[in-house]
């Protein structure tokens, strides 16, 4: 082997490579997904011919296909994923639903066909997200995720927000097989990249790991040090991995807490999507070019993501999280007070969408990092549950799946919520949310908060014990078999 096969190989495998491809892939899948969100409407009347009285109906249910599919590819390939214990395959699959969608869409003037390509796209996204995140985590040491998952962020930032104009500026001049020539481009690039990539689970990373503070096990017993209630003598006891490890993630707050995160975050940027727009146009009298450059500001602190995710690496995912959906909740709040057509209203809800911008910037990497600290806190407190092998792909697919549901219920659900009770009771309702998610990362997520360093939750910690077999020492804190 020549030293150039050498170096090409090495660079192939390398942390920064595979950030790059799941990078390129997030912003992909996002970019064709936005392209045809302002194409759509119209192409179902003249190119599927759908009445006008049911695009509305048609639409919600491709958008609830997208949300559906995106459900089932994150849990069947994070399981797959973690099964095989290779990432790269399925990161193909992945492409190969995401090329066969694109190419559905582009060609076929039939409508099952359409809504079966919004279903493939889904999956092509929820296998994206849920192996891409598990991708980087295997290359990426822990200390600076924060500052990766950042990266992540700003790809699929700029994804999500440079797809609708690009589709709708194309569609309008170029007719409509121009909107997905820039998706058929990426697809090769990010392809040919996939394809080139090498992934090694157990290569190096580019961080050093950091000792994590264990949380109860809730997988019962295995290869770690107990103590005997009679004798207080020091032990170990053997086990097997557990079968199920989606068992063992799902009843871990922790994990739970961070993915409800993402399912807040994601009905968030559901609703804005969706319902921001409509509340410009008959609130403000905005045109299309006026909405954009307003949800352009959103964009602007997600810029700098990756700056906002080293906070994480640098403070922790309790305190960044904390402080994250304290702004979420507020400009959700401040937000029912825009009412009326005035500057000074206008300005108040531009400033309040470039908060949530910040507030985005900030929650996102913080609840993907808690996911990781959350699994190698479990493995921590019980060696061997996983089997010596990283589950990130499976407790990442928790968190995709509860981002599947949550994009539904934010453009839909919330955009009914509306419509029924108004804009003022839709803002504080979202503020609630934010609220809740924000009190049980203060109680739940790992990790310090100030004068909140002694805060626990005993309680529920105990109960998980019990359940499996395994029960606190109260005066060593290590775990004691129950006879």
């Amino acid at each position: 082997m020549t030293y150039s096969t050498m170096f090409a190989r090495d660079v192939r495998a390398s942390p920064q490579f595979a950030m790059i491809v799941v990078s390129l892939a997030m912003f992909t899948d996002l970019f064709i997904y936005g392209s045809t969100i302002p194409v759509l409407p119209f192409a179902l009347t003249s190119r599927l011919k759908v009445p006008e009285d049911e695009v509305q109906k048609w639409n919600a249910v491709m958008l609830g296909t997208f949300g559906a599919s995106m459900l089932l590819g994150s849990l069947i390939f994070g399981y797959l994923s973690d099964r095989i214990h290779s990432r790269r395959a399925p990161y193909l699959v992945g492409l190969l639903f995401e090329a066969l969608g694109t190419a559905l869409v582009s060609f076929t003037p039939n409508l099952p066909v359409t809504i079966l390509s919004r279903g493939l796209q889904g999956l092509s996204c929820g296998i994206v997200y849920t192996v891409g995140y598990a991708l980087v985590v295997d290359k990426v040491g822990s200390q600076c995720l924060g500052k990766v998952f950042g990266y992540l962020n700003l790809s699929m930032s700029l994804g999500w927000f440079m797809g609708p104009p690009i589709g709708g500026l194309l569609f309008d001049k170029l007719g409509y097989l121009a909107v997905f020539v820039p998706g058929m481009v990426l697809i090769l690039i990010d392809g040919t990249l996939r394809l080139l990539m090498i992934s090694n689970e157990g290569g190096p990373k580019i961080c050093q790991e950091e000792p994590i503070s264990p949380e109860p096990s809730i997988a019962g017993p295995s290869n770690q040090t107990l103590v005997d209630p009679v004798s207080d003598e020091i032990k170990a006891i053997p086990v097997t991995p557990h079968r199920h490890v989606i068992l063992v993630l799902l009843t871990s707050p922790r994990v739970l807490v961070a993915a409800l995160g993402q399912f807040v975050l994601i009905v968030g940027i559901g609703s804005m999507d969706t319902i921001f727009p409509v509340f410009m146009k008959d609130t403000f009298n905005f045109n299309s070019l006026h909405v954009a450059l307003f949800m352009l500001i959103l964009l602007v602190p997600l810029l700098i993501a990756p700056l906002f995710g080293s906070a994480t690496d640098r403070f922790g995912a309790k305190v960044v999280g904390v402080f994250a959906f304290s702004l979420s909740t507020m400009a959700f709040i401040l937000l029912r007070f825009v009412t009326e057509h005035t500057v000074r209203e206008m300005v108040l809800f531009g400033a309040m969408l470039f908060v949530l911008g910040i507030t985005f910037a900030l929650a996102n990497p913080a609840v993907a990092v808690e996911i990781v600290r959350s699994v190698e806190a479990i493995s921590l407190k019980t060696p061997g549950v996983f089997g010596g092998h990283s589950p990130a792909a499976q407790a990442y697919s928790i968190g995709v799946a509860v981002q599947g549901i949550g994009l539904t219920v934010g453009s839909l659900g919330i955009g009914y919520f509306r419509i029924r009770f108004g804009w003022a009771a839709m803002s504080t309702f979202l503020g609630a949310v934010t609220f809740v998610e924000l009190l049980l990362m203060l109680c739940i997520t790992g990790g310090t908060l100030g004068i909140f360093s002694k805060l626990r939750w005993g309680r529920v910690s105990d109960m998980l014990f019990l359940m499996s077999g395994v029960r606190p020492d109260s005066q060593g804190g290590k775990a004691v078999i129950k006879e």
